[in-house]
């Protein structure tokens, strides 16, 4: 996924900033552990993650922050820059089902304009895990486990379209609800115990939405792997 890359650049919301989002900054989320972990001493990581984000009123914004770095990253070995898109759980958080396909359709826009503008050629997508599964979400799941149903299946239309449009792209496709469900499903597997499933403040949510370091540094591996199970 990350093979040959020289710099990382990622565009997300509160699960991709350093530390995980959550109050306690000392719980540092699935970059931190991937950088410091898995990839080369030489490797690059510029993150324009924000802590609430979202896909319809943020991406857009990243995307201008990161053009406007006055180093230009792109302009030296730009085949060698491998961009991350981590966004949706806000938005499905806050939108309604039958609006999120015109939404989820401005990531692979916002990919297509580094494409086309600095000669982007590596890309990875990552879809919404089954936060209707949090501590937060439990009251609303029903609602939001639709939602996030649609996100991501209308995330990999748009970016099958997008794949065909861009014959000279590699794009890569890292699925977090596999990853999450897995060990929520079998919590045990995984170092965790059955208690930690629904628990706030446990061993796998920090908060009513966030994730420990236990389960970011789970999901850098697999990242690294390039498996979302």
């Amino acid at each position: 996924m990350f093979d040959g890359a020289r710099t990382i650049v990622i565009f997300g919301d509160s699960y991709s900033v350093s530390s995980n989002g959550a109050s306690n900054n000392t719980e540092m989320s699935w970059v931190y552990h991937l950088k410091a972990e898995h990839l080369k001493d030489n490797v690059t990581v510029h993150n324009f993650s924000m802590a609430g984000a979202t896909t319809e009123d943020d991406l857009e914004v990243q995307i201008a922050r990161y053009l406007s770095t006055p180093s230009k990253p792109w302009t030296s070995f730009p085949k060698a820059i491998c961009y991350v898109f981590f966004l949706g759980i806000n938005d499905c958080g806050t939108t309604e089902e039958c609006l999120l396909s015109e939404i989820v359709e401005k990531i692979p826009e916002a990919a297509d304009r580094l494409y086309t503008e600095v000669g982007a050629r590596n890309f990875v997508f990552i879809n919404v895990p089954p936060t209707d599964r949090s501590p937060g979400g439990l009251p609303h799941a029903e609602i939001m486990k639709t939602r996030i149903e649609t996100w991501n299946e209308e995330m990999r239309t748009h970016i099958s379209q997008f794949v065909d449009d861009t014959p000279t792209a590699r794009v890569s496709c890292f699925s977090s609800h596999d990853i999450l469900s897995a060990i929520l499903d079998d919590p045990e597997k995984y170092g965790f115990t059955e208690a930690d499933v629904v628990a706030d403040r446990g061993g796998i949510w920090v908060d009513e939405l966030h994730l420990t370091s236990r389960v970011h540094k789970i999901i850098a591996e697999r990242m690294k792997k390039g498996s979302g199970v």
